[in-house]
């Protein structure tokens, strides 16, 4: 009975293996441009305007024709803070994409935001850098922001 076990269980982590190289592998979708609804922007900006600390969400959504279009967002399964002003968040599976705030109201990407956007297979991260002041980047345009619709119905 006992070798049946581990017959099975070396299966199932053959298995979970496999399934993992296949969805890690994946290739990660090109987007030029964002579209996000207006009460999603809404939130957003009061989320910014009443806080002084770094936060961030996930991103669902579809990407279609370059074209990530914003269905949701998301709160991180878990954020773990790394120094003062910032924060990784862990997100759900389908989540696109994450957003964040600079605190400091500026738009380029931080060193940190670079290393975690490099690992990540997400294929856009937002920046809200103030109110309806967002910008998002693709990993082949890290130095300039790709277009954003902000407030689409």
């Amino acid at each position: 009975m006992g070798e049946g076990i581990l017959w099975i269980t070396s299966i199932l982590i053959m298995l979970a293996i496999a399934l993992f190289l296949i969805f890690s592998n994946k290739e990660v979708p090109m987007v030029s441009k964002v579209i996000m609804p207006k009460e999603f922007v809404d939130f957003l900006n009061k989320k910014f305007e009443s806080s002084n600390n770094e936060f961030a969400f996930c991103l669902k959504g579809k990407v279609e024709n370059q074209v990530f279009q914003v269905l949701e967002i998301a709160e991180p399964k878990s954020s773990t803070p790394i120094g003062e002003d910032s924060i990784i968040a862990k997100c759900p599976i389908g989540t696109i994409a994450t957003i964040h705030n600079h605190p400091n109201k500026l738009c380029k990407l931080s060193s940190l935001d670079l290393y975690t956007f490099g690992k990540s297979k997400h294929p856009t991260l937002g920046v809200i850098c103030g109110a309806n002041n967002i910008a998002f980047y693709n990993p082949s345009s890290l130095d300039n922001s790709i277009s954003v619709e902000l407030g689409a119905k």
